[in-house]
C-alpha cells in the first residue's frame, strides 16, 4: 500500500489544537494536519487497510451540516484528493451516535 502522504511534507507546526493520546498513522498524517491547520475538528483517523478499522485512509470530522463541505474544500486546497465524503451515524453499545463526516481518500492518489 502506498501512503496517502508519500512525498508530501507534514506541517505539524501549524496543526491547530492537535493534542494526541496516540500517534497518527503515517499514511493519514498529512490529511489530519492539513484539516486541523484550518480549524477542522478531526475526531478519528486511520490509514486503512488490513488490520485497521477502516478499509481506506479515512478522517472522521465533527461538525454540523456544512462542516463536511468545508472540510472537503480544505482537503482539495491542500492538494489532497478525497475519494468520498459521507455523513455517518454509528451504533455504540446499542446507542445511535453522531452524526459525523467521514472523508475517505484513495490509497495512492493524493
Amino acid at each position: 500500500m502506498t501512503a496517502l502522504n508519500e512525498g508530501q511534507p507534514v506541517d505539524r507546526l501549524h496543526s491547530y489544537g492537535l493534542e494526541l493520546d496516540m500517534p497518527l498513522d503515517a499514511g493519514i498524517e498529512v490529511a489530519v494536519h492539513a484539516l486541523r491547520k484550518e480549524g477542522i475538528e478531526t475526531i478519528e483517523s486511520c490509514e486503512g487497510g488490513e488490520g485497521h478499522p477502516f478499509f481506506a485512509p479515512t478522517v472522521r470530522v465533527a461538525g454540523g451540516p456544512g462542516e463536511g463541505f468545508r472540510a472537503y474544500g480544505v482537503a482539495v486546497r491542500a492538494g489532497l484528493k478525497p475519494k468520498s465524503i459521507a455523513r455517518v451515524w454509528t451504533v455504540d453499545d446499542g446507542e445511535l451516535t453522531g452524526p459525523f463526516w467521514d472523508i475517505v481518500f484513495g490509497n495512492s492518489d493524493a
